[in-house]
């Protein structure tokens, strides 16, 4: 029986892929690959990556968190950083190499990963992920939400503002369009800005527009996550994602949001915190096998 588990963690900017020990409860290496736009190129990146650590580790077992939606069998319903994807078995391709492969929204995967992986002994748990868009999972009774279909639970589209900023999605108001990445870079108009820490400096330097866009982005994180407290009534609530290390340096105007919306029974009865579960997306792969 071997002891390794392949986790791979598909970004909209970057492919995250580590290796896991079972008997050391702990990824042993880990390789980074700039995410593709193109399904074949994709493809030829995951071989690259599962040739890359089969020449190391004996391992039958790769996880994979996706960023879109997935049916039950592994065909692909919905990508918004690899378009020509959709329709795709990405299961059945790596079944016919003799990989075993099990794959799942790289979001809901970030919520199973803080369930198993954390250190706290939670049943109920909401994780939101920050960073070029927002997505977020939901694990109740220690299990992880999904739909039959593999759609839904779009947490990022949480409508904030109705009519508000046009959204990735087509929409408007979405949450995303507020407190992503790239929701705060589009709301700046600044397109020699690449990153949020782009407009973070800017913010540290003075500049009142880019203060004004990062707050407002915590104020309608903070009402998203107010409703969604409001709906599940989790134990905690994570903020995970790159912009996620700014979060209690905003806090104060994300916890106004969360005021405007929340019931008020509710508000002691949540724990909001920033996730301290590192390469969370590679430990949610992972834990799709464990």
């Amino acid at each position: 029986m071997t002891n390794y588990i392949l986790g791979i963690d598909i970004g909209g900017t970057n492919i995250k892929a580590g290796i896991f020990d079972l008997k050391e409860n702990e990824i042993i290496e880990k390789k980074y690959l700039k995410t593709p736009k193109k399904l074949k190129d994709f493809l030829i990146s995951l071989q690259n990556i599962i040739s890359f650590f089969k020449k190391k580790y004996d391992f039958y077992k790769v996880g994979i968190g996706f960023p879109g939606n997935l049916d039950k069998n592994g065909i692909i319903i919905f990508s918004p950083h690899i378009p020509d994807s959709v329709g795709f078995n990405i299961v059945e391709y790596f079944r016919e190499k003799k990989i075993n492969l099990k794959v799942e929204n790289d979001a809901n995967l970030a919520a199973l990963a803080h369930l198993k992986f954390s250190n706290s002994d939670i049943s109920d748990l909401i994780c939101l992920t920050l960073g070029t868009g927002i997505g977020g999972g939901v694990v109740l009774n220690k299990k992880m939400l999904n739909s039959s279909r593999g759609i839904g639970f779009e947490l990022g589209h949480i409508n904030v503002i109705p009519d508000g900023a046009v959204c990735s999605c087509g929409k408007r108001g979405c949450v995303e369009a507020y407190s992503s990445s790239s929701g705060m870079l589009n709301r700046f108009g600044d397109k020699n800005l690449k990153e949020f820490l782009d407009l973070y400096n800017l913010h540290k330097h003075g500049n009142k527009k880019a203060t004004k866009i990062i707050e407002e982005g915590f104020l309608y994180l903070g009402v998203a996550v107010g409703n969604l407290v409001n709906i599940f009534a989790p134990e905690i609530v994570y903020i995970a994602g790159g912009i996620s290390e700014k979060f209690y340096e905003f806090y104060d105007f994300f916890m106004n949001g969360v005021k405007k919306t929340i019931l008020p029974h509710l508000m002691q009865k949540v724990d909001i915190k920033k996730s301290e579960l590192k390469d969370a997306g590679i430990f949610g792969a992972i834990s799709l096998w464990i």
